[in-house]
């Protein structure tokens, strides 16, 4: 179903969405608590391998593990902010930059994800 965003006024987006209020408030603190969790892993994973070589691995290991680290940690910053703004503000309010941004990142995730 397409729908001209542009011209819906919030309870439109409530009832284009199905979600009610309850649930807009459930969506928003579950997403603050999973990007904060992904912060904290990756920030403790990132502070083990690079103060104290935590893990015992041979280096491609150790490099593989710390790239996926940094991207984990980027992807956690860049969506946590834009899918949290959005989700509390129910509308899209970071810009036509942040939103091509966004599809370029989620195309090439799904990219990758699919090779």
């Amino acid at each position: 179903m397409l729908v001209n965003v542009s011209s819906l006024n919030l309870s439109d987006i409530n009832t284009v969405l199905g979600f009610s209020e309850p649930t807009y408030h459930l969506l928003t603190a579950l997403h603050t608590i999973v990007v904060f969790l992904a912060l904290i892993g990756n920030s403790t994973v990132l502070y083990g391998i690079l103060c104290f070589n935590a893990l015992n691995l041979d280096r491609i290991a150790l490099v593989f593990i710390l790239n996926l680290t940094v991207i984990d940690l980027t992807l956690a910053l860049i969506n946590g902010v834009t899918v949290g703004t959005t989700l509390y503000a129910r509308r899209w309010v970071v810009g036509v930059e942040m939103c091509f941004v966004q599809n370029r990142r989620a195309v090439a995730t799904g990219g990758s994800a699919m090779s």
